[in-house]
This record gives structure tokens, sequence and C-alpha cells, in this order.
């Protein structure tokens, strides 16, 4: 049995990841996550008029993990430039989701291996 030092475990699971054994599995729970990132981001949009705020997605030193994590590891793709928009969905829904679904993964990336799969 192990136990988890919650003052210092930053909860992104990367232990699962690197465990060579496959022995730890994390619960993963997005949907509380995702309603709070939406609750926010709507909180802050909606400070501005409509159609003032432009959107902007990096697809550049893309990381496997959160940006979060104190190291970084080899990209997972090349670089793919940025998109901007004034419609959120355009940017992170449709042209970003467009671009990587078609983009082949760098050799040595964790990323090799994973297979696609729709949403």
């Amino acid at each position: 049995m192990y136990t988890t030092d919650k003052d210092k475990c930053w909860r992104c699971g990367r232990c699962a990841h690197v465990c060579p054994e496959d022995a730890i599995h994390v619960p993963v729970t997005h949907e509380k996550f995702m309603k709070a990132v939406a609750e926010v981001a709507n909180a802050v949009t909606s400070t501005f008029e409509l159609k003032r705020i432009i959107y902007m997605n990096f697809l550049t030193e893309m990381q496997p993990e959160c940006d979060c994590m104190p190291i970084a590891e080899n990209p997972v793709a090349q670089d793919q430039g940025i998109l901007i928009s004034d419609d959120p969905v355009a940017v992170e829904d449709t042209a970003t989701l467009d671009i990587l679904s078609n983009v082949d993964p760098l050799p040595g990336s964790r990323a090799k291996g994973i297979k696609k799969k729709d949403g």
C-alpha cells in the first residue's frame, strides 16, 4: 500500500505514466475541471463587448503533459504555427483539432504509439 502527500502531489497523474510496472492508476475526473474552466472563461469574456476578444492557440512546443509540469519533454509533434480568431470554437475545436489529427507524432516522443480517437 502507498500513501500520497497531498501537500506535495500535483495530482497530474505523471506517476501513472512513468511507472514501469503499470502499477499506478489515477482516476480521471475531467468533467468537474472542464466545467470550472468554462465558468471562469465565461466570467472573463462576458466583461467584453461581442467580437472584441481575439483567441490565440499556439501550436508550438506541444508537450505530452500539462504545461504546469516542472520539466519539459520532447515535443510530440512539429510546430504547426499560431491560430487566431474572434471565435473560440473555430480556433480550439475546429482548426486545432483538424490540424493535429493530420500530424504525425515525432519519433521518440511520448505521443508515438498513441492511437487517435474522436473527441
